[in-house]
């Protein structure tokens, strides 16, 4: 799993906190997590709900990728949808 966060650095001082504490004003904007399978392809990412007022963490969005045995996107869903779309292939894989 890796995870990214931006922050808003309040004071310029240049030393964002390492241990998940924010001061001076500095606080967190946004939130993302990607997931991922056994060959280091992402198979899910949350996207979360980050309150830019207090840096506050909300729910998470999640979309998901399914992959057939051949490493293809046979499946994919967006965060907060209940649409998905899937794909076929017709054919040898090249």
């Amino acid at each position: 799993m890796t995870k990214s966060e931006r922050y808003y650095d309040a004071d310029d001082d240049e030393s964002f906190p390492t241990d998940g504490t924010v001061d001076g004003g500095d606080r967190l904007l946004s939130r993302t997590e990607n997931l991922y399978d056994k060959l280091g392809r992402v198979y899910r990412t949350k996207t979360y709900a980050v309150d830019p007022d207090d840096g506050t963490v909300g729910d998470a969005l999640v979309s998901d990728t399914w992959r057939d045995d051949a490493g293809r996107t046979i499946k994919q869903q967006s965060g907060g949808s209940k649409v998905f779309s899937k794909t076929v292939y017709d054919g040898l894989d090249p």
